[in-house]
């Protein structure tokens, strides 16, 4: 599953997917259509049994939050058709 997440709050939610989802994340740059607002989004793919877990994480992160949820047909890339690197041993490494 695809989840595309903005919030003002992008930086907790894309810690809390890396550590508790265990799931990688992407920033985006975007800008709000209403508001005309400069913010970041946060994408991440993850198997549905993790689906629950995610929205619940991010509502109590931001009950603001604006979601959209896709269901995927491919994907190929690092963590999914190559091996994961876990998040803490690639924070070592960068540091």
């Amino acid at each position: 599953m695809q989840v595309m997440i903005i919030s003002r709050e992008y930086k907790k939610i894309q810690e809390k997917i890396l550590q508790d989802i265990e799931a990688g994340v992407t920033l985006f740059h975007i800008q709000t259509g209403y508001s005309g607002e400069e913010q970041k989004g946060v994408m991440c793919v993850i198997p549905r049994h993790k689906l629950f877990v995610l929205k619940e994480m991010v509502c109590e992160t931001d009950p603001f939050a604006f979601l959209t949820i896709n269901q995927i047909n491919e994907v190929n890339g690092q963590g999914f058709t190559r091996e994961r690197i876990a998040y803490e041993e690639l924070k070592k490494e960068i540091i």
